[in-house]
């Protein structure tokens, strides 16, 4: 009887996550849809999602100008290929985040450098384990950054969309092409990391 109660709270569960998975969607289509037939409709987009590009753009390069120009980028080749955008692929935070993604990456290749410095992180954070409040809310912002650069990759990447950008798991799964469970996993192992680097600090 247990097990049948618990598999019916975990089916209303599931229930729930794909209904606002699927009205998510559902907006991020309509949107879309308006902003064809009318590009003015686009500035919902760019309310809604240029100060997280913003956050993730700084964290990612360290320079506020280019964090803004990252941002215009963003925002002309979504606008101009906006037709190409599939709710069924993905949520239009995903697809947006992983244009900044590219176009981060072109102005490191074109510039010849890489900036590794996380410039700053969110004044309000909601950590999704104890670990993460651990480390990211409780320590000083220089001693965080100097431990969030010297993670991998992978594990900085992860730690900047959850915490500079303030993505959700879906949304950073739609960006790295990760389903939402396995970014958690991700996401749980890296803050261990980063307070197993501030824990070296000390």
């Amino acid at each position: 009887m247990a097990d049948d109660c618990s598999v019916r709270i975990m089916k209303r569960h599931s229930s729930t996550a794909d209904k606002e998975q699927s009205a998510s969607g559902s907006d991020d289509a309509s949107l879309v849809a308006a902003a064809l037939l009318d590009r003015h409709a686009f500035a919902i987009v760019y309310q809604r999602h240029a100060d997280a590009l913003y956050a993730y753009a700084l964290a990612r390069t360290g320079s506020a100008a280019v964090a803004d120009d990252v941002v215009s980028d963003t925002m002309v080749e979504a606008l101009a290929s906006l037709e190409r955008y599939d709710s069924h692929r993905g949520s239009l935070a995903g697809w947006l985040f992983t244009i900044a993604g590219r176009r981060i990456i072109d102005r490191h290749r074109a510039s010849g450098r890489f900036h590794r410095a996380l410039s700053r992180l969110r004044s309000h954070i909601e950590p999704d384990d104890d670990v993460a409040e651990m480390a990211i809310r409780n320590e000083e912002a220089g001693r965080v950054r100097a431990a969030v650069a010297r993670l991998s990759g992978d594990d900085r990447e992860i730690i900047l969309l959850r915490y500079a950008a303030g993505l959700n798991s879906r949304e950073i799964g739609d960006t790295l092409g990760l389903s939402a469970g396995a970014v958690r996993m991700r996401l749980s192992r890296a803050t261990k990391r980063l307070a197993n680097q501030l824990g070296t600090d000390e």
